[in-house]
C-alpha cells in the first residue's frame, strides 16, 4: 500500500521524485500519462544497472510506456571499473534486440543508441576483432596497432612487487592471475572467440588489472570501427547508400495502404558521391597519424624486445610510401584528360599480412579498391600541391557528362563517372514487396535476380532515415509499372 500511495502522489505532481527498486517496481507505471496531472518529462536515472538485460529493460520500463505526452530521458551511472562494462554491454545488445523485434530496425530510438548505451555494445563484428588481437597482442603473436598502455603511477610501486618488469601484464608476466579467471591467450581460437565470456572474466581480476586489460581491449575496438569507417566496411548488415550528399527528390505510392497490405511507395533518391578536395586532405591526415601512431609503437616494442623483435618496419615504411596523391599515366581517351586519386593503404597492417589492397579516392566517383600493382602501373605519384586544380576541376564538373565524353551514345541518361548518381529504393513491406520486384525482373529478363536491402539516411540536419529495396536503374520503370497496375 505505501508504494502505491508514493505512486499515486507522484502522478498527482505532490513529489517530483521517485525512488524504484526491482522488488518494488514490478508492475508500477510512472510514465508521463496523458491522464494523470504531472505530464512533465521523466528523467530516469538508474544508478546500478542490473545484471540481467531483462531485468533492465523491465525497470527501464517504468517510465517509458504507451499512452505518454513525452518519452523519459536516460541517464546512466557507470562506474570506470572494466568489469561493469560487461552489464552496459548485456543492456546494450539486448536493447538493440528489442529495436529490430519491435519496429524492424536496431537502431530506432527504442534500441541502444537512442538510449546512449550504443557504445557499451563491445558484442559486435569489431569487438570480436578486437579481442582477438588483444590475444595475439598478448602471446606476442602479433604486433599493437598503437602503444601499449602503461602503469598508473600511483599503483606502480605495488604492482612492482608482482611483476618485474613495467607493463609485463601485457607480455607474459600476467598470464597466470589471468589464466586462474579463466582468461586464456593461447592460439586456441574457440576458447577466445566470445566478448561475452572475456567479459565476465574481467570481473574475477583486481580493479587495476581490469582497468588496464579493459582500457587496451576498448581502444582496439575504437581503432577496428575507425579504420573500418575510413575504409567505408562500417555496419554492413544492411546497404547504406553513402554519399557526400544524399536526398530523397520524389516520393510516388505505387499501392495504397488496405487492410491486408501496407503501402508501397517508391524513392527517388539523389546521391553526391563526390570527395571535395578539404575532405580528401582530412582522410590522408587522418591516414598519416595512423601510420605516426604505429611506426611509433613498433619502434617502442622494438626497443622494449631488442634485436630479435617480432617487427617488420619494412612493411610499414612501404605503407607510408603508398599514400598520397595520384595522376594517370594515360588520359581519358574520350575527355582527354587525365585522372586523379588519393590513394590509402586500405587494410591496417598486422605481422604476416600481405594484402595489396588499396583505397581510392576519386574527387568525381568517390571511394573504390584498387591492387597496389594496378595503382603502380597505372598512376604516378604526384604532390597534393600539384593535383589541387585537377582534383577541384574533376570535381565541380563531375555532373557535366559522363566518362564517356560528351559524344557518348546515350546522352544524359549515362551516369558512368558522374558524380551525382540517382538510385530507386522501394519503401513498405519489404519481404512482399522484394518477391513481387523479383518476380517482375525474372519475368522481364528471364534469369533469377536477387535484390538486397539498403538503408538511405538523408544527410541533412533533418533527413530521415528509411529502410527499403535498392532497384536496379534498368528495371526500375518497369517494376512501377506492374505494381501500379496490380493496384488498380
Amino acid at each position: 500500500m505505501q508504494n502505491m500511495h508514493e505512486k499515486k502522489c507522484f502522478c498527482d505532481g505532490e513529489k517530483l521524485v521517485a525512488i524504484i527498486s526491482e522488488a518494488a517496481s514490478a508492475g508500477i507505471s510512472l510514465q508521463a500519462d496523458r491522464r494523470i496531472p504531472n505530464q512533465r518529462r521523466r528523467v530516469h536515472l538508474t544508478l546500478e544497472l542490473p545484471w540481467s538485460a531483462d531485468k533492465a529493460i523491465q525497470q527501464l520500463g517504468r517510465s517509458h510506456r504507451s499512452n505518454q505526452s513525452s518519452a523519459p530521458e536516460y541517464k546512466f551511472l557507470i562506474s570506470s571499473v572494466g568489469g561493469e562494462k560487461r552489464f552496459a554491454c548485456a543492456v546494450a545488445r539486448r536493447l538493440e534486440s528489442l529495436g529490430a523485434l519491435t519496429q524492424g530496425d536496431r537502431r530506432a530510438t527504442v534500441g541502444a543508441k537512442g538510449l546512449g548505451l550504443q557504445s557499451f555494445n563491445f558484442d559486435t563484428k569489431w569487438g570480436r576483432q578486437a579481442l582477438a588481437t588483444l590475444m595475439r597482442v598478448v602471446v606476442r603473436a602479433a604486433n599493437s596497432p598503437f602503444t601499449l598502455p602503461t602503469l598508473p603511477k600511483d599503483e606502480k610501486d605495488e604492482l612492482m612487487q608482482a611483476f618485474s618488469k613495467d607493463g609485463t601484464i601485457f607480455s607474459g608476466g600476467g598470464a597466470d592471475p589471468e589464466l586462474s579467471v579463466g582468461i586464456d591467450a593461447s592460439l586456441d581460437t574457440e576458447k577466445k572467440a566470445s566478448v561475452g565470456v572475456f567479459l565476465n572474466r574481467l570481473l574475477g581480476l583486481t580493479l587495476v588489472r581490469q582497468n588496464l586489460i579493459f582500457d587496451y581491449f576498448s581502444k582496439l575496438v575504437d581503432h577496428h570501427v575507425r579504420v573500418a569507417r575510413r575504409e567505408g566496411k562500417y555496419d554492413e548488415a544492411i546497404a547504406e547508400v553513402k554519399g557526400h550528399r544524399v536526398e530523397i527528390t520524389d516520393e510516388t505510392v505505387l499501392q495504397a495502404e488496405t487492410s491486408t497490405r501496407g503501402e508501397l511507395v517508391h524513392l527517388n533518391v539523389e546521391v553526391d558521391r563526390g570527395i571535395p578536395w578539404d575532405e580528401a586532405l582530412a582522410v590522408l591526415a587522418s591516414a598519416t597519424e595512423d601510420a605516426a601512431h604505429e611506426k611509433a609503437a613498433k619502434e617502442a616494442q622494438a626497443q622494449h624486445r631488442g634485436r630479435n623483435a617480432f617487427t617488420d618496419m619494412r612493411s610499414l615504411r612501404g605503407r607510408a610510401e603508398v599514400a598520397g596523391f595520384y595522376r594517370s599515366n594515360i588520359p581519358n581517351p574520350a575527355t582527354k584528360k587525365h585522372y586523379v586519386a588519393l590513394a590509402i593503404v586500405g587494410k591496417t597492417y598486422t605481422a604476416g599480412d600481405t594484402s595489396g589492397t588499396i583505397r581510392v579516392y576519386r574527387p568525381n566517383t568517390g571511394i573504390s579498391q584498387m591492387q597496389k600493382v594496378d595503382l603502380l602501373q597505372r598512376y604516378g605519384k604526384i604532390d597534393a600541391a600539384d593535383v589541387k586544380k585537377e582534383w577541384k576541376a574533376l570535381y565541380d564538373n563531375g555532373d557535366k557528362h559522363c566518362s564517356h565524353g560528351p559524344k557518348c551514345k546515350h546522352g544524359a541518361k549515362c551516369q558512368v563517372g558522374k558524380r551525382t548518381q540517382q538510385k530507386h529504393v522501394l519503401q513498405g513491406s519489404l519481404l512482399v514487396s522484394m518477391r513481387k520486384a523479383e518476380a517482375i525482373i525474372q519475368k522481364r529478363t528471364g534469369n533469377a535476380i536477387r535484390l538486397g536491402v539498403c538503408r538511405v539516411v538523408e544527410t541533412d540536419d533533418a533527413g530521415k532515415s528509411v529502410l527499403g529495396i535498392d532497384l536496379p536503374t534498368c528495371y526500375c520503370q518497369n517494376v512501377m509499372d506492374e505494381l501500379q497496375e496490380e493496384d488498380m
